[in-house]
């Protein structure tokens, strides 16, 4: 979950969710719930709002984990509230003003974000939304959950389940029963948006894990919230805790001779085989100011049928004024991006049809 496919996309996708699934832990702990009360402390209120600004704005992906959050408190207070009258929902909007706010400015985020260059220019139209190929790509994630995992999850949740039904402690009971229904509105809530959103741009975006990672979020909640409720039934078991924490920690970095983190390289390519080619772009690049040149054709591997991504036929000013700007050439050139498949022979990568 804390992979990406690139070292923009760690910036654009994966920061973004960790940032917006902080927040929500933060809200979590402190108890901070619509009505927003913070005594008279103004500096960590307006440094709250900076956050929670950054929060909503950062992508789209990603900021549906504290939208999610805030709907789904919204929505458990509605329903606990049994509001029937208009007097009664007006007032329930006013107590819970700071979420509405933050669900409010979310919206506007979302009109912004439809109408932007980028939008109009990659997915299909909401009318024709390949809802079926990116429900099939989201479905083909949870093949490849780790099977450890996946019996971890399986197990705490029947236990939990087993100790709510035996106790008859009803303070806890109620706190356990909070919690799930905010999470599993969460999750109800990401999920169908993640699915809206990803089969509007790509249906290959939900297969990622630095998008995927806004569900997994509140699974991992569940997981932990289960787990505490255990903890808290039969309070001995923390004698095991760094046990099993040192358990999963070895699952995680280290098991049956592979390492389970993901190099951040596009289509997964040898991150050796990566720096060769950047090399020999460079290189070609530096060739040319070398002899004095001014415009140049830079060959690069061949890619997408699009616009020939990782290496599009736009790149040719970036890496000219990024060169230059780091002092790697004297001058800006103008060059024009030439894909060609013998580039891809060479360095045995795959040619894309």
């Amino acid at each position: 979950l804390l992979g990406s496919i690139n070292l923009t996309c760690i910036f654009h996708y994966l920061i973004p969710a960790l940032w917006n699934a902080s927040l929500v832990l933060y809200f979590w702990q402190c108890r901070i719930t619509g009505t927003l009360r913070f005594s008279d402390n103004l500096g960590k209120r307006s440094f709250l709002y900076i956050v929670i600004y950054l929060a909503i704005f950062s992508n789209v992906l990603s900021s549906i984990i504290l939208s999610a959050y805030v709907g789904a408190c919204l929505a458990k207070s509605f329903i606990q509230q049994r509001i029937r009258t208009k007097q009664a929902f007006f007032a329930y909007l006013n107590e819970n003003k700071f979420f509405v706010i933050i669900l409010v400015v979310w919206f506007i985020s979302l009109i912004l974000e439809a109408n932007g260059g980028r939008s109009r220019a990659i997915g299909a139209s909401i009318a024709h939304l390949p809802l079926y190929e990116t429900g099939m790509e989201f479905i083909k994630v949870f093949k490849h959950i780790n099977k450890y995992f996946a019996g971890t999850f399986i197990f705490v949740i029947a236990v939990a389940g087993i100790y709510y039904y035996k106790s008859k402690n009803l303070l806890k009971k109620k706190v356990l029963c909070n919690e799930m229904t905010i999470l599993l509105l969460a999750l109800l809530g990401t999920g169908m948006y993640l699915l809206l959103v990803c089969a509007k741009s790509s249906a290959g975006y939900i297969g990622r894990s630095d998008v995927i990672i806004g569900l997994f979020f509140w699974i991992l909640l569940l997981l932990f919230s289960c787990g505490a409720y255990i903890v808290a039934y039969w309070q001995r078991i923390i004698l095991l805790l760094p046990l099993l924490l040192l358990f999963f920690t070895v699952q995680t970095i280290y098991s049956s001779g592979d390492t389970y983190y993901a190099e951040i390289t596009m289509g997964r390519i040898d991150p050796e085989i990566c720096y060769q080619i950047d090399k020999d772009l460079i290189n070609q690049i530096i060739t040319a100011e070398q002899e004095g040149k001014t415009e140049m054709i830079l060959v690069v591997p061949k890619g997408d049928n699009r616009d020939n991504w990782p290496h599009p036929m736009y790149m040719g000013g970036n890496i000219s004024k990024t060169l230059h700007r780091h002092g790697i050439i004297r001058y800006p050139i103008s060059i024009k991006i030439q894909p060609d498949t013998s580039m891809n022979e060479t360095y045995h990568i795959p040619i894309p049809k």
